[in-house]
């Protein structure tokens, strides 16, 4: 068991059956229990599901985030994963974070790991896109273990957009990231689609978070009240729309912001 694909399922019976036969499609050859499928309270037949098809299935009946606010989902799915890093066995030497509704193209997880083997200063690799444009963003990287072990002390890091949080990181720390030429993966939910107006409020304010933590952070300046402003400037742009989608603005914002850091570090990865 040299990769772990963690996939954390919060009521996933309906499109977790589905995504798992669909990792067997790959060319790289997996075990079943490769496939660790973390349940987080989960009170439908996702545990179930899971145990029949014969992935690894940690059960984590517990946050330390209140489980009923929507605000706080991002950290939970951080939490979540955290859970089962903690449970890997000690031969596992890279690992794919991956949602139930997710699909890769069948070479993904060859050409990643044949990256990875044969050069050992990238750290992190993939291709993500939603089912709209072609985009960069941290979901469905190949990452070393060793890595998460060394920059992170052995976690993902619990903040909104946890994924693009760390890929950031990565890249200010001047570490190499190789993007995959051949292969993509897709979210299915990373779409355009009409929402209520909490639903729009929620997304808007939890997106001026995410684009301030992770600047913020970025540039060593927290500032909250930037953090409210922006988050006020987004809910009241995107009331005025129909439809809402958050990738447009922020996927430019992440595309724009690694292409200058690649552009001053002299990297030469295909971002």
């Amino acid at each position: 068991m040299s990769l772990a694909i963690l996939m954390p399922c919060h009521n996933e019976a309906d499109s977790l059956a589905q995504a798992l036969n669909r990792l067997l499609l790959q060319t790289t050859k997996l075990d079943r229990n490769d496939i660790v499928v973390i349940c987080d309270r989960c009170t439908d037949q996702t545990e179930a599901i899971a145990r029949t098809f014969g992935a690894t299935v940690l059960v984590k009946n517990w946050t330390k985030y209140d489980a009923d606010s929507i605000f706080t989902k991002p950290m939970r799915i951080a939490e979540t994963l955290n859970f089962g890093l903690a449970n890997l066995p000690n031969e596992v030497k890279y690992v794919l974070t991956f949602s139930p509704d997710g699909y890769m193209s069948s070479g993904y997880l060859e050409e990643a790991l044949s990256i990875l083997e044969h050069d050992s200063s990238i750290v992190m690799v993939g291709h993500a896109k939603s089912e709209t444009p072609t985009y960069v963003r941290g979901m469905g990287m190949v990452i070393r273990r060793s890595y998460i072990q060394s920059k992170f002390g052995g976690y993902f890091p619990e903040a909104p957009a946890q994924d693009t949080y760390l890929l950031l990181k990565t890249l200010e720390s001047n570490d190499r990231i190789a993007r995959l030429r051949n292969n993509y993966l897709v979210h299915s939910r990373e779409r355009w689609q009409p929402m209520d107006i909490l639903i729009r409020a929620h997304d808007m304010a939890r997106l001026g978070y995410t684009f301030v933590f992770a600047v913020g952070v970025s540039l060593r300046n927290k500032k909250p009240l930037a953090g409210i402003v922006l988050a006020l400037a987004f809910i009241v742009f995107y009331f005025t729309r129909k439809k809402l989608s958050t990738q447009p603005f922020l996927s430019a914002w992440q595309k724009d912001r690694m292409r200058r850091w690649i552009t001053r570090k002299g990297r030469r990865e295909p971002f």
